[in-house]
């Protein structure tokens, strides 16, 4: 196993994503939305996503 693939099974991962729409495939692959940001500069949403280590 590479040093990438262990760090991705022992560590938690995050993502943000602009596209409420694309949060059911990340909760599929096991990202939990956490949060959900306003900025209010660019008047955009984004959610935030984590993904907790896997049992292997």
């Amino acid at each position: 196993m590479s040093k990438v693939e262990r760090q991705m099974i022992e560590h938690p991962t995050f993502l943000e994503t602009f596209t409420p729409r694309s949060t059911p495939f990340y909760e599929r692959i096991n990202y939990q939305v956490v949060g959900r940001i306003h900025k209010p500069t660019s008047k955009a949403d984004y959610w935030l996503m984590v993904r907790e280590p896997q049992d292997s």
